[in-house]
Formats: C-alpha cells, structure tokens, sequence
C-alpha cells in the first residue's frame, strides 16, 4: 500500500545516506594516510643529495604510488634545474593545473604519456601540483597511481601542493644568498611576471602591485642602508 512504499523510499534512503558517510569516512581516512605519506616525501627531500632523484625514485614508494615526475616549461637559464627534468610545452602548466589553481586531481587523466612517461599504462589517476620557483619559468610535479585510493580526491589537492612547494624549495636552497642573491628588483619583476601569467592579473592591479612593491623596495633600501636581495626580504 502507500504506507509500504513510503518506508521502502525511505529505507532506501537511508541505506543511500549511510553509504555517502561510509565513503566520506574511508576518504577521510585515506587523506590522512597521504598526509602523513607526503610529510615523509618532503623529509626525504630535505635530506635528498640529488632532488631529480629523490622525487623520481624515492618518493613513489613513500606516496604508495607508481611514478613521479618533475617537468617544466621552456626558459630556465642553464644550469638552474636538473638537466632530468621533463620538458613541457609553453602554456602546458596552465593548461593542466588551471589558472588559479595550486594542484588538481584528475579522475581521467590526458596526456599521461607525456607526463608519466613508461608508466602512463599503470596510471588510472594522476595528481599534478604546482612547483612555484621563485625565478624561471613554470613547473609541476605529476604523481601518477594506478590504484584511485591512493590519491583520494577531496584531500589530494592541498597536501600534494604543498609537496609542489617543498620541491621548489630544495631545487632552489640558495635563493636569496650563495651564489647570486636575487636582487629585490629581480624578485619584484618575477613575482609580477607571475602574477600576469599564472593568476591572469588585469594590467591595473599589475600597476599598482608593481607600484606598491617598488615603494616597500625603497623604504627597505633607506631602512637598511643598502641594496636589497632576498634574503633581507
């Protein structure tokens, strides 16, 4: 009767209901797993000789999954990267993270052949995550399983941008000191080079960062008594 199929929409419903908690439960599990995971890979990378390496052999076992990948676009001065590292069209970061965006996770990974190489028919999910050099041009960090589970998809995306940074960091320990200290001016041209071409800025909000940064620049250099690089900043 109508009594009947009423409790039966509304069994149903509950049964719905309770396998949504259950998937949100062992997601929530996964996530944590991964970050403790990407914690690991980012130790490993801190002590890392070789960081080319580190990321393409080491890291996979850590993270649980088949491969890993450094890549970057065309424009890197000689001898600031590892020669290693995958070469990537202009435009390619954008086109896969997004405008905007610091990692993604993509369900029904493309170009996997390009990004992963060998290992491209293993990976059935893929995780890219910006890898923000202070200077030089874009780059990323492909992570690919074959397994879903191993990057669940509402946590993959903060923890693996966070791994994209810490890669940055260990490919450019001397920033700011060592070899050749980004002058402040440098670091001012590069992050609203940055601005333009990762976030879109409009030209006006361009104009009035750049105005805004070159007047801190200049309180920095009388505050100091000299020129600026990055580490005073």
């Amino acid at each position: 009767d109508h009594m009947a199929a009423m409790l039966s929409v509304e069994r149903s419903r509950a049964r719905a209901m309770e396998a949504e908690v259950r998937a949100a439960l062992d997601a929530g599990r996964a996530g944590a797993g991964l970050a403790l995971r990407v914690r690991l890979a980012v130790l490993a990378l801190m002590r890392a000789q070789d960081v080319l390496e580190a990321v393409t052999q080491e890291i996979p076992a850590l993270l649980g999954v088949e491969t890993c990948t450094l890549a970057v676009e065309p424009g890197a001065a000689p001898g600031t990267l590892p020669a290693g590292m995958l070469r990537l069209p202009s435009g390619a970061v954008a086109r896969f993270v997004g405008h905007g965006r610091d990692a993604v996770v993509r369900n029904t990974p493309s170009d996997v052949e390009l990004l992963h190489a060998e290992a491209a028919p293993l990976v059935v999910r893929d995780a890219l995550a910006r890898v923000p050099l202070p200077i030089g041009p874009p780059a990323l960090i492909a992570v690919g399983a074959r397994e879903p589970a191993a990057l669940p998809m509402r946590q993959t995306v903060a923890v693996l941008a966070f791994l994209g940074r810490a890669v940055a960091v260990t490919l450019n320990p001397d920033a700011g000191r060592g070899r050749h200290a980004m002058t402040g001016d440098e670091a001012r041209s590069a992050w609203l080079d940055w601005l333009a071409r990762e976030r879109r800025a409009s030209a006006n909000t361009l104009e009035a960062y750049g105005h805004d940064g070159a007047e801190f620049l200049g309180f920095l250099t009388r505050h100091l008594g000299g020129g600026v690089d990055l580490a005073a900043l």
